[in-house]
């Protein structure tokens, strides 16, 4: 089977599974009910399609009656290199030339969303963005927003304080 686009790094299927289990949810079982094929491909990186895996994180929520469980599922994720995003952050100077470059290189680890970083002179904002068809997908959507304020909170510590999350969807 050929792979459809867009894809995310394979890594997050094997954290969610060892997340699920923690909570009792048999992810094959899900996948079977409701015929969630990831398509994984077979390349050295590993990806899967993001519709599916978002479709996934949507149903296990359901299936566990968690209406955070996205978040959850991310605040479980071990601090660890990101690839590129490691080489990213450790050289940029600031916050601020951190979420630019983050949002510039984004498409080199998946083509499910993009990103994009703005500020004005009291604020800057990250906007996700998604012209594939992931689709309406709370739970992957609220847990990459999540991804990102947790990252950076572990690098800078207590200098990394989020003043106000705002979640719209358009």
């Amino acid at each position: 089977m050929t792979s459809t686009r867009p894809m995310i790094s394979a890594s997050y299927l094997l954290a969610l599974h060892n997340f699920a289990s923690t909570r009792n949810l048999d992810i094959a079982a899900q996948q079977l009910q409701h015929d969630i094929d990831l398509q994984t491909d077979r390349t050295p990186e590993g990806s899967i399609s993001c519709v599916a895996f978002a479709r996934l994180l949507d149903v296990l929520a359901k299936e566990c009656g968690d209406e955070a469980f996205g978040l959850h599922f991310v605040e479980a994720l071990p601090p660890r290199p990101a690839g590129v995003f490691h080489h990213i952050i450790f050289n940029s100077r600031t916050l601020r030339d951190a979420f630019h470059a983050f949002s510039r290189f984004l498409g080199l680890v998946t083509d499910g969303f993009t990103i994009e970083y703005s500020e004005d002179e009291e604020a800057g904002w990250l906007s996700f963005s998604c012209s594939n068809p992931v689709g309406d997908h709370t739970q992957f959507f609220d847990g990459q927003v999540a991804l990102v304020a947790i990252r950076a909170r572990q690098l800078l510590g207590e200098a990394c304080t989020p003043i106000r999350v705002d979640l719209g969807r358009v």
